[in-house]
């Protein structure tokens, strides 16, 4: 996103633009997990949960920072992962 605002700052918006469309793409593709993530049951999510072995369902740590760049803070996260 930084990038982005980089772009646009040096009057490169064709570059901002792509870019732009580019991180829409990874939120598209991110809310579509959690929408699948939704029509399961707990039990149903922990029928495989143990197969995902370091991503045991919590968000990555870009994930996080995407969330943080658009304004998506958690007062609770930076509580967990104050680094």
């Amino acid at each position: 996103m930084a990038y982005a605002v980089d772009l646009l700052n040096s009057n490169d918006g064709y570059r901002a633009l792509h870019t732009l469309e580019r991180i829409l793409t990874i939120l598209k593709v991110h809310v579509a997990q959690l929408d699948i993530l939704e029509t399961m049951t707990p039990l149903e999510f922990l029928s495989f949960r143990a197969r995902l072995d370091a991503a045991s369902g919590f968000q990555p740590d870009r994930f996080r920072q995407m969330e943080f760049v658009i304004g998506m803070e958690r007062p609770h996260v930076h509580r967990r992962f104050p680094e």
